[in-house]
This record gives structure tokens, C-alpha cells and sequence, in this order.
């Protein structure tokens, strides 16, 4: 799997508020 959040920074956002949807934040 290549790093497509390169070019799209959307996709880091919304991993990083899936993981904090996982811890229950």
C-alpha cells in the first residue's frame, strides 16, 4: 500500500480521527 496522504493530507486527518473514534475520544 503506497502513502497516498503525500498528496492528500484529508486522509491523515481522517486516520487520525478514526483512531481516536477507536479509543473512544
Amino acid at each position: 500500500m503506497i502513502m497516498p496522504w503525500k498528496n492528500e493530507p484529508n486522509i491523515l486527518s481522517m486516520l487520525l480521527a478514526f483512531g481516536m473514534t477507536l479509543l473512544g475520544a
